[in-house]
């Protein structure tokens, strides 16, 4: 078979050699980029014709674009950078091409809003001039990688992929096993908690780019009005590909859908710097069981907060490889690699900051085969990436007197009075965080994350490593990335302590922690060789808490409804959360943001029972942006594009305008609607209203009670 293509492919090869002389090239990798682009982009738009269908066409299409918007652009940049096969092994590329194609869909996505659809037209589908855009770069860095690859004289690397004949034994099964485990836990029950006002914010925002919750793209969406642009655009492709069709077309499984997919993402990088940096495959085997079990890891993978979890973490992990690479090799194309992901970083959030004090610690450790000089190198590079957010801020506070919530931070702390989303307190305010009181609540935070078992296997690993680093008898292989692991820790640790938490803001730590934890484990299991009795009680007990690790994981994930969510948790400032292992095995910090309140039911019963002429009275404590989500009210960003023709899809009004007017509903209803935790603050105004009007009937919906009130 491959004497027959070649055979078939030398007529192309001998008139490419009459245009491009001494080149020997093999475009198979590149015309199957471009036929799956083309591919997705006629079945979107067969598609969008048709309109939204659950149909055989619509899983082709969301996996026809995925696979092209999550490879194609990206694997081609990585020709260009690394065009021998042997300069980068397949799974390495295959995550920077991840990478890179992520982050192409930030200029490609704001190319179509400043040449195409400019600052009004903003409710339609994004996706066709998307795809379009992103054929012509693909075609531009598929001639650039034609003349460097000529140049080298090579064939397609994705065509060089073989099979290993130890595809089939016992680890790789393992491997595969785990990846199925990490994909179930992340998927199922997906849709089950209630969006919180979080997450439906920076989607409704990420949907359509729009640059605040207010109408607007004022500046185009080069950055946003709170942090980085990144996490949003990388968003805005993913459910453009699952959806088109408008943010109210999503479900709450496929809004969150897109984070899993990026923790899958995380969890394949992480398991290919196991693989690549330790001689042991079970090290990367161990890493991949932890993180597949391990709730924090679960967490970033549901909750959709673009400039955090999942979204700042892919990148956090690729900076990460990208620089241990450059250390390893330092060659000018891994210098370019790991300054443009780490840059990725900063333009999904400032706290990327912890990667400069990693880095410059990698960079002075290296220093006697790596010039200094080139930490600025590098340094100049991740701020050329990081640019764009600067020229935002730059504008917005020349003409506005604002800034973004990292910048206004920092400006705070500087002492100048700005304009910005977050009030200048808590977290946000004019003082850094007390760091030994924060530190201390960091600490009970991530037990509840982690759970306890997990939590104190990691610090005796932490403390083995730093013990035999310290004494210089582990392998030296394993020396300078365990370094690594514990300094990009320590960075983050001391940045939270200095400028408090939330519990989304570290769930990257989990990747270092079972780093540690299975380079300890299996290092101590070999020197523990010829002592079978403690061999076994040490596998005893890694498996009870591998066991526990995986019940905790469930309990929270799985069976949300049973767990009653006392708010947020977890926070620098507010109340520790001690660990109770038995009592409560599931984290309460994470119920604070995965939750079911009852909005489904809600929104079932006002279909069921409410009719045009009724007016819905809410509360005045319950989310607007909920509302927006589950009820189609009030979303005044519509309401001023769309102008006199927008509709609610309810008349309703808030308690606080029924006790100054009275609401006259047109021959209908008034369906006061509260939630039930907040009954007793709003005894007074259900007693106002039962002056006014006459009870029909009272109901509990779940979290809600509901008076009706007839005219």
């Amino acid at each position: 078979m491959e004497k027959s293509n070649a055979q078939n492919l030398a007529p192309i090869r001998k008139r490419i050699s009459l245009i491009f002389p001494k080149m020997n090239l093999d475009f198979r990798d590149y015309g199957l980029l471009l036929s799956l682009g083309i591919w997705a982009w006629i079945i979107t738009a067969i598609s969008i014709r048709i309109g939204p269908t659950q149909s055989l066409l619509e899983i082709i299409r969301i996996i026809s674009v995925l696979l092209y918007g999550c490879f194609a652009i990206g694997y081609t940049v990585t020709t260009v950078l690394f065009p021998k096969s042997e300069q980068i092994s397949f799974g390495e590329r295959l995550c920077f091409s991840l990478g890179f194609s992520l982050l192409s869909w930030y200029p490609i996505s704001f190319v179509n809003i400043f040449l195409i659809e400019g600052r009004q037209d903003i409710y339609q589908v994004h996706l066709l001039w998307e795809i379009i855009i992103s054929l012509i770069l693909l075609v531009i860095l598929i001639g650039i990688s034609i003349l460097i690859r000529g140049k080298s004289g090579r064939n397609a690397p994705l065509f060089e992929v073989r099979i290993g004949e130890d595809v089939f034994k016992k680890r790789e099964i393992y491997i595969l096993g785990f990846f199925m485990l990490a994909f179930y836990l992340r998927f199922m029950h997906l849709g089950d908690p209630n969006l919180n006002g979080d997450e439906f914010e920076v989607a409704y925002r990420a949907y359509d780019l729009v640059d605040g919750m207010q109408a607007g793209r004022k500046a185009y969406f080069i950055s946003a009005t709170d942090h980085g642009p990144l996490g949003f655009y990388m968003w805005h492709f993913l459910a453009q590909a699952i959806s088109p069709w408008g943010v109210y077309s999503l479900s709450e499984v496929t809004l969150r859908l897109p984070s899993v997919l990026l923790g899958m993402g995380i969890l394949y990088i992480t398991y290919t710097i196991g693989k690549k940096w330790f001689a042991s495959a079970w090290i990367s085997i161990g890493i991949l069981m932890i993180l597949a079990v391990d709730q924090y890891s679960i967490l970033a993978s549901k909750l959709v907060i673009h400039p955090d979890l999942a979204y700042f973490t892919l990148f956090l992990i690729l900076a990460v490889q990208s620089l241990l690479r450059y250390w390893e090799a330092p060659k000018t194309r891994n210098l370019i690699v790991a300054g443009i992901f780490s840059g990725c970083v900063f333009l999904v959030k400032f706290s990327a900051v912890i990667l400069i004090p990693f880095a410059l610690a990698g960079f002075i450790v290296k220093r006697k085969n790596i010039p200094i000089s080139k930490f600025l190198v590098w340094g100049s590079l991740v701020f050329l990436m990081f640019s764009p957010v600067v020229f935002f801020n730059v504008n917005t506070y020349i003409y506005a007197h604002y800034l973004d919530v990292p910048f206004s931070r920092v400006a705070r702390l500087l002492g100048f009075k700005v304009d910005s989303l977050m009030l200048p307190e808590n977290i946000y305010g004019t003082k850094l965080a007390d760091p030994l009181t924060t530190f201390y609540e960091l600490i009970w935070m991530l037990i509840d994350q982690w759970n306890v078992l997990l939590f104190s296997l990691g610090v005796f690993s932490i403390c083995y490593v730093v013990t035999i680093l310290f004494l210089k008898k582990l392998k030296s292989e394993y020396h300078f990335v365990l370094m690594m692991m514990l300094i990009w820790m320590a960075s983050a640790v001391l940045f939270l302590s200095l400028n408090g938490f939330r519990i989304y803001y570290s769930a990257y730590l989990s990747i270092p922690l079972a780093i540690i934890i299975s380079c300890s484990v299996i290092d101590l299991r070999e020197r523990l060789q010829n002592k079978k009795i403690v061999r076994r009680a040490g596998a005893a007990l890694l498996g009870i808490i591998f066991a526990y690790t995986f019940y905790y994981s469930y309990q929270t994930h799985f069976k949300i409804s049973d767990w009653i969510s006392q708010g947020e948790r977890g926070r620098s400032g507010y109340s520790i959360i001690l660990p109770s292992p038995l009592r409560q095995p599931y984290s309460i910090s994470t119920l604070g943001f995965l939750t079911d309140r009852g909005w489904r039911e809600l929104r079932r019963y006002v279909q069921q029972n409410v009719q045009d002429e009724d007016v819905l009275l809410f509360d005045s404590s319950m989310s607007d942006l909920s509302l927006r989500w589950y009820l189609h009210v009030g979303d005044e960003v519509r309401r001023f594009y769309i102008g006199e023709d927008y509709k609610d899809a309810y008349s309703f009004e808030y308690i606080s305008s029924f006790e100054e007017k009275k609401i006259n509903p047109k021959q209908g209803n008034i369906y006061l609607i509260f939630p039930l935790n907040k009954e007793a603050n709003y005894i007074e105004a259900t007693a106002l209203a039962d002056q006014q009007q006459k009870i029909l009937a009272q109901n509990e919906q779940d979290g809600f009670g509901i008076y009706i009130f007839e005219d």
